[in-house]
This record gives structure tokens, sequence and C-alpha cells, in this order.
């Protein structure tokens, strides 16, 4: 899937938001004409930016996480985290909840790679095999596959029914 393609999913309102590595020019000139909401930031030396529509919140999409993932351990961060971007727009909080997550104060805390997922618009129970498979220990199942799909780790259930992400234009 392409840099443009995917910055195009986030203009169309179809997906959320997005991370490019990729930053050409004219894909910010892309952006800035479509009037995004652009965070950037700077990683072991490379450039990246969180492209949303400008103005969206991210409350909404975050509403539910405290009920959806409270039985995984660290269950009850979540809550805290949801609490702290509140007020915030869906760059910004991306931007704030990867911050958190590389923090030593954090320690790679679920909670905020949880609202990260949500916010990009990764279904919950893909986002929740994300967590028990990198967290907590859970075994990968034999229908996982590599794709292009910028960490989108699909569940079991989703993989064997062949279901995607709807922004993923995959039936």
């Amino acid at each position: 899937m392409s840099p443009d393609f995917i910055l195009d999913l986030v203009i169309s309102g179809a997906k959320p938001a997005c991370e490019l590595w990729e930053l050409s020019p004219a894909l910010i000139r892309k952006a800035v004409f479509a009037d995004l909401e652009r965070q950037f930031y700077v990683w072991e030396g490379a450039r990246y930016g969180i492209f949303a529509q400008k103005g969206r919140l991210a409350l909404p999409l975050v509403l539910n996480a405290a009920d959806q993932f409270k039985d995984l351990p660290l269950g009850e961060n979540i809550q805290r985290a949801v609490n702290e971007i509140r007020d915030m727009t869906v760059a910004s909080a991306i931007l704030y909840s990867g911050n958190q997550f590389q923090s030593p104060q954090y320690d790679g805390d679920p909670a905020y790679q949880i609202l990260v997922g949500l916010l990009f618009g990764y279904p919950p129970c893909c986002i929740r095999y994300l967590i028990e498979c990198t967290r907590l220990g859970k075994p990968r199942h034999q229908y996982e596959e590599h794709h292009d799909y910028h960490f989108y780790l699909r569940c079991e259930e989703c993989a064997k029914a062949k279901r995607w992400a709807p922004w993923c234009g995959i039936q």
C-alpha cells in the first residue's frame, strides 16, 4: 500500500489517521492542500509524519477502550491514558501516546499502544491480539501473514474469515 494511497484514505475520512515514513515534498503538499493536521517527529535520525483530519477529536475513537480492554493486565491504566488525551485531536493524541509508550516512566505501557491502534483505525480484536502476542507471550496463530499495512496484525478470527479493517478496501 503506497504512502499516497494511505494519505488518500485519511483525506477521504475512511481512515482516522496515518503515519508516514516516506515524507516526500509531494505528500506534504498534498496534506497541506487537503488541510490535514500534521505532526512531525524525528526518531533514530529519520523524519516521520502523523496525518489526520484537522480538528477531529480523539475521544470518540477511544471512549470505550477501558471497557474493551479492562480484562488485560494493566487494563486499569487505559482509563488514565484516555483521560490524558481527552481534549486532544487525533494527530496530537497519537504523538502524545507514542511518546508516553516510549518514556521510561511508562516503560511500554500497553494502554498507550491500545490507544494508538484505535486512533489509527484498527479493529479492537486485532489490537488485543497484538498486545497478547507482544506483551503477554501468547503464541501467534498459524494464519498470520505478511502484508504491507503498517502495524496491522490480524487476530486469528479475522485472518481465518479474511476480514480486514474497513479502510483497507479489501473484501
